[in-house]
């Protein structure tokens, strides 16, 4: 049980340091085109993130 619960904080905490390095780039990259396209974005890292968290628990 410990090690399962090890093993979900690593993943989440994955997720949340490849979000940011994800949206400082893509902030950078975007600011002068889209900023409409954010929330697609958001959503697209919403169903990565649950995909991979899936991924860990079974």
């Amino acid at each position: 049980m410990k090690k399962r619960a090890i093993q979900i904080l690593l993943a989440l905490s994955l997720i949340f340091y490849k979000s940011t390095w994800f949206w400082r780039v893509f902030n950078h990259l975007a600011k002068p085109y889209l900023p409409a396209s954010r929330e697609f974005f958001q959503i697209l890292l919403l169903m990565e993130s649950g995909v991979l968290f899936l991924a860990v628990i079974y």
